[in-house]
Parts: C-alpha cells; structure tokens; sequence
C-alpha cells in the first residue's frame, strides 16, 4: 500500500429526497501508514452489472492529513444517480486524477 491508507466499512444507500433518487455512499478511511500521509481526493465511480464506468466524481476527504492509526469519516451522495450503475468503487487519486491503490468496491 503506497498511499497508506485504506477504506473500510463501505456502504451504499440508495434512497429518496422530493420523490428523486439520491444515493448515498460512506466509508471510514484508516492510515495504516507509520507516518503522517497526506490524504489525496478521493475517485468516487458508478459502475454497471458489467463493471464499466457510468459515472464518477472526486471528493476531497475533510482531513488535509492523517496520522498513524487515526481513522475518519467519508461521504458523499449524487442525486438522481444514472441508470445502469449497480456498484461504486472508491479508490484515491493521484495528482493527475488517476486513480491509484487501494480500491474498494461496493
């Protein structure tokens, strides 16, 4: 693990905000690093039954920087997600907005 951290505890809800669909998507982010690691934006895609990509978009985690062992909270939603997209997978990014390990998928 180059990056040093991890996702854990993924969950996905799908639910309804003025008769739309909005899904919901949360995780905890672990440092299992032995130093601070800088936290990179996170790569958030929809993915279809057969894995392709229907959607993504980054976020940036609230934590500039973590330090060994320290754990935070992650979420973010989209609204009206687009039809097709069975999965999402979370992965981080690096500086060009590529996605870099670890991965998580939901």
């Amino acid at each position: 693990n180059v990056i040093g951290l991890e996702f854990e505890d993924a969950k996905t809800l799908m639910t309804l905000r003025g008769g739309k669909p909005v899904m919901q998507i949360t995780a905890r982010i672990r440092s299992v690093s032995g130093q601070t690691v800088t936290v990179p934006p996170v790569l958030v895609s929809l993915l279809d039954h057969a894995g392709r990509t229907v959607y993504e978009w980054t976020v940036s985690p609230k934590a500039a920087d973590m330090e060994p062992g320290e754990v935070m909270e992650f979420s973010t939603e989209v609204n009206t997600p687009p039809q097709g997209a069975t999965r999402v997978r979370l992965s981080f990014t690096d500086s060009r907005g590529s996605a870099a390990s670890p991965t998580k998928a939901l």
